[in-house]
Formats: structure tokens, C-alpha cells, sequence
């Protein structure tokens, strides 16, 4: 005798629905299904490690390598492109004028000789190059709003190749300040004046700096020091050689 069927056992699963051949173009090729497999996975993984990598990375492109100043030949490069040291370098044809200025009586009183002793202790103690930065950086003058500092950050609104950084990578000095772009509003200055704003896609980017300069620590080589600064100040001149033009 022949067993009792369930309703569940008469229900048939749906079929999938067949695609109309006319759907299909007879000449275009279809895409072959990857099996997966541990190699197939592995190749996945590095196809999407690529594609999410950071843009910034220029490692596996074309582009020209740079010297940056602690690299070697950065002080070959520098002088090939005309950047000269101090004992080669002639004097700036308003030198008097800053030697008058300097001369000058200071419009406030000195600081007493213990605030001298004071940060020559500081310093003295400090043990690497971010704390004599940090040390140093407090007896700066306070500026009021639109004058600006920046610490370690790349001129990166400066133009490869305009002579003085041909082949050299953009200037980093530790320290440096000016008025920002917003003071020389509405006179677009660096629409005008390649380079003068020092920070690529920042409105408040310092333009047209003042002074810049470089800090070691303990260990830190001085003579490396007046080259980067030399390189700072030849990025500072190009710029309103630029505006002067």
C-alpha cells in the first residue's frame, strides 16, 4: 500500500525563471565565473588593496624623484642650482639700512637677566629637537589676527622647476610665519604671484612670508641646518622677486 503524500511533499520548489535566448546577443561574450579558491581569493584581495590605496602614493608611477634636504646630494643640487652658503653668498644690497635698524634702542624694556638664564636652561635640558622647538616657540612674538605661524609643513602650493628647487623636493621648514591670504584682499595674490600662498587649497594659507627658519636638537648637525634654512630663505626670495617683477 502506497504511503500518504503531505501537502508539503506535493508542493514543488518555484523554477527559476529561463532567460529568453532573444535576450542574449549571440556575439557578446559572457562573463566566465571565477571559481573560489584560495588563489582566485588571493588575487581579489590584492586587486582591492590596489584600488583602495592611498592617491596621494606615487611610489609605482613615473613621476620624478626629488632630493629632500637630509637626503645625500641635496647640498650638491641645491648649490648647482644656485643656491650659494654664506661664505659665497654676496651681501643684500640694503645692508646698511638693516644694520641701522638693528642698532636701534627697542621700543619695551629687556627682559631681566634671569629669563635669559631661565631659557638657557630649558634648552640646555632638552633632550631632542621637538622640545627645543617647544621651548624656543614661547618667547616668539604674539601677532594679532591674520598674521600666522606653522610648524613642519611642506610648501606645497610651490611650483616644481622653477630654478633654485629644480629636482629638489618642496621646502619643510620647521618654522615660519606671515600674513595670510585673506590680508591682501581684494588683490588676489597668488592669482597674480605664482607661489606666494604657501599651502595648495588653503584660503588662510600664509603668503608672501616674513622669516622662516630651522631647529635642531642635541645631536642635530648645524651645517645641514644652514642649508635647509638657505633653501627655505631661496623659496621666500623667489616669491617676491616674483611680485617685484
Amino acid at each position: 500500500m502506497d504511503e500518504p503524500h503531505t501537502h508539503a511533499e506535493e508542493k514543488q520548489a518555484p523554477q527559476r525563471k529561463r532567460q529568453n535566448n532573444s535576450d542574449i546577443d549571440d556575439h557578446e561574450p559572457q562573463p566566465k565565473r571565477a571559481r573560489l579558491t584560495r588563489k582566485n581569493l588571493a588575487g581579489f584581495d590584492k586587486m582591492g588593496k590596489k584600488k583602495n590605496s592611498d592617491p596621494s602614493d606615487d611610489s609605482g608611477s613615473t613621476k620624478t624623484k626629488t632630493a629632500s634636504t637630509t637626503t645625500s646630494g641635496f647640498a650638491v643640487k641645491a648649490r648647482n642650482n644656485g643656491i650659494l652658503e654664506s661664505a659665497y653668498s654676496k651681501p643684500p644690497t640694503n645692508l646698511e639700512d638693516l644694520r641701522r635698524r638693528q642698532a636701534k634702542s627697542r621700543a619695551t624694556a629687556s627682559p631681566p637677566e634671569s629669563v635669559y638664564n631661565d631659557y638657557v636652561d630649558r634648552v640646555e635640558g632638552a633632550g631632542n629637537e621637538a622640545t627645543v622647538v617647544v621651548q624656543t616657540s614661547e618667547l616668539l612674538k604674539k601677532y594679532p589676527k591674520g598674521y600666522r605661524q606653522a610648524y613642519n609643513r611642506a610648501f606645497t602650493n610651490l611650483l616644481d622647476d622653477v630654478g633654485f628647487n629644480n629636482g629638489l623636493s618642496a621646502p619643510q621648514p620647521d618654522f615660519v610665519e606671515g600674513l595670510e591670504a585673506e590680508e591682501y584682499r581684494p588683490f588676489p595674490a597668488d592669482d597674480h604671484i605664482p607661489g606666494a600662498a604657501l599651502y595648495r587649497d588653503d584660503p588662510r594659507s600664509i603668503t608672501l612670508p616674513q622669516i622662516a627658519g630651522e631647529w635642531k636638537g642635541p645631536a642635530g648637525d648645524m651645517r645641514e641646518a644652514r642649508m635647509q634654512s638657505a633653501y627655505d630663505g631661496a623659496a621666500m626670495v623667489h616669491a617676491r622677486n616674483q611680485a617685484l617683477a
